[in-house]
């Protein structure tokens, strides 16, 4: 099936295309959309326009893997990687419940503790 715009709802595809854009942009690849200037905006969606349009009908997403691949071990996990010196740009803030919620005894919901 090939790539749709639908496609860049999913967050890991997204990731994978700004990332390989912005590489061949010389730009961070931490970086985000919103940090650019117009023209560099410009820039961005004409280059991604063109990688997409480049893809395969089939297998797209493995060449967009392979290419992400490619850049993040050939620029960040080199020979060169310091993992004290690394950082992260971004932070989750999102709280997620891995156990299930305790449910409170009767008794408990009965006396409203």
């Amino acid at each position: 099936m090939p790539f749709s715009p639908a496609d860049l709802l999913n967050a890991e595809t997204a990731t994978r295309l700004r990332t390989i854009i912005f590489y061949r942009m010389q730009m961070d690849l931490m970086g985000t959309f919103g940090g650019l200037l117009t023209s560099e905006k410009r820039t961005f969606n004409r280059l991604m326009n063109e990688f997409i349009a480049s893809l395969p009908d089939e297998g797209w997403e493995k060449v967009l893997i392979d290419e992400f691949n490619e850049i993040v071990l050939k620029t960040i996990l080199n020979d060169k990687f310091d993992a004290s010196r690394a950082s992260c740009a971004v932070v989750g803030t999102g709280i997620e419940q891995f156990l299930p919620p305790v449910e409170e005894s009767k008794e408990e919901a009965k006396e409203g503790v």
